[in-house]
């Protein structure tokens, strides 16, 4: 990590679900918990500044967030599929608790999926040494667009 990603990073905070940390802890995984620790923040501080908060929720965050937070003035932006809410009843209780607590819902879906053009206009503009397809079905058609494509398999290891 660069000084510029240092500074960058500065205000970020992790702030774990309580139910999770003591499972990690159970699990003998309390090392990831101390990794974070020196840019952990604690459910009572988030208290205290949620009106300043920018939080990343998941709905195994609905306990710490019905124990510690008011929620008032506060937005949820939902960025995924709005089918995921069929899908998952623990998304659908933690839609429901918001909308209980008079929390403003915005959906501002942005898919992961870029069409061919999108990513031929990036590769163009940026230039890179090398692409390497993430999330991709068809990952060896790309070669057919871009003269530096890297097939890489799950799990293995990219030097950069």
């Amino acid at each position: 990590m660069n000084v510029h990603q240092e500074a960058s990073c500065a205000n970020i905070r992790v702030c774990y679900p309580q139910l999770l940390a003591r499972r990690f802890k159970k699990l003998g995984l309390g090392d990831i918990l101390k990794r974070h620790r020196s840019n952990g923040i604690r459910w009572t501080r988030l208290n205290e500044i949620e009106n300043k908060a920018v939080m990343l929720i998941r709905p195994g965050f609905i306990w710490d967030i019905k124990k510690f937070l008011d929620l008032k003035d506060a937005t949820w932006i939902y960025s995924m599929w709005r089918g995921y809410f069929e899908r998952s009843k623990p998304l659908r209780n933690l839609k429901s608790y918001l909308e209980d607590k008079g929390v403003r819902y915005e959906h501002l879906h942005k898919s992961g999926h870029a069409k061919l053009e999108d990513l031929k206009k990036l590769v163009d503009a940026m230039t890179p040494e090398m692409v390497i397809l993430i999330h991709s079905f068809h990952p060896d058609k790309f070669k057919d667009y871009f003269p530096n494509v890297r097939l890489v398999d799950d799990g293995e290891v990219v030097n950069l």
